[in-house]
This record gives C-alpha cells, sequence and structure tokens, in this order.
C-alpha cells in the first residue's frame, strides 16, 4: 500500500515535469513559427563613378535578436538583448583593451550637420559646404565689426 502511494507521488512529480518540458517546448515552437523577422534595408548611390552604399538591419523577437551592417561600415553585428554576440566582415577588430579604454569627446552643431553632408550627393554638399563657409565668413565679419565699434567707443 505504500509503496503504491511512493510510486503515485513519484508519477505525479515526473508527469508535471515532462509536461512543464513539452509545454515549454511548445511555447518555443509557436514563438519560432509565428513572431516575424522585421527587416530594413537603405541604399544610397552618389554618383556614377562611386560605389553604393548599403545598410541593412534584420531583426526578430522585439530586436531581441538582430543582425545589422551599418552604411560606411563593411563590418556586420550580431547582437542578442543589445550585446555583441559575433562580428563578421571588416578588417578591424576590437581587443579587450580598445573596449576598456572610453573616450570622452564633444558633439558640436558642425559635427551634426557633416554627418548629414555624407548622405548628400557631392554636387549637392560642395554647394552647401561653400554656402557654410561664406555664413562663417560673414559671421566673423560681423563680430570684427563690433570689436572695431567697441574699441572705437
Amino acid at each position: 500500500m505504500i509503496a503504491l502511494e511512493i510510486l503515485k507521488w513519484i508519477g505525479i512529480v515526473l508527469g508535471c515535469v515532462v509536461g512543464g518540458v513539452l509545454a515549454l517546448v511548445l511555447l518555443l515552437l509557436v514563438v519560432l513559427l509565428f513572431v516575424p523577422f522585421r527587416y530594413e534595408a537603405r541604399l544610397v548611390h552618389e554618383d556614377m563613378d562611386s560605389s553604393l552604399l548599403y545598410s541593412f538591419r534584420v531583426s526578430w523577437l522585439l530586436r531581441a535578436v538582430s543582425f545589422k551592417k551599418k552604411l560606411n561600415e563593411k563590418q556586420m553585428v550580431l547582437r542578442v538583448f543589445g550585446i555583441p554576440v559575433k562580428r563578421m566582415g571588416g578588417d578591424e577588430t576590437k581587443t579587450d583593451s580598445d573596449l576598456e579604454t572610453k573616450e570622452k569627446f564633444t558633439i558640436t552643431n558642425d559635427d551634426i550637420e557633416s554627418t548629414h553632408e555624407d548622405l548628400v550627393p557631392p554636387s549637392h554638399a560642395d554647394a552647401r559646404r561653400e554656402e557654410k563657409e561664406a555664413q562663417r565668413e560673414e559671421r566673423e565679419a560681423e563680430k570684427e565689426e563690433v570689436k572695431a565699434e567697441r574699441q572705437a567707443q
């Protein structure tokens, strides 16, 4: 009688464990089948002589797993929960010492505008750069005039 009770409880515990494992496997299978992959691609062609620049990102499960290549880089990165797991392609590899040292830097408005110029075709970028230089020269001339007026007073 006692042996049957023990076997009964062992069967219940094993049944719960096996049922839980099967439920997890079924849940994983449903997630794999029904959660869609999201993809995004971008292609930039500056002029007839230059090559095409491209970037892409493929992500799954709300970007928990993502595979990305940026526009100006040759390297592709596989990330899991935002942590780079594997880097592919490209010549540059970061060592542990590179990752440990962090450089402090300041981003100015000119830096932001110059990154925008990378996406503009060269003819437009040259015209814009010349326009900016002319504006800077005008500002410097105005500053000089103000200084001269202050010194005259």
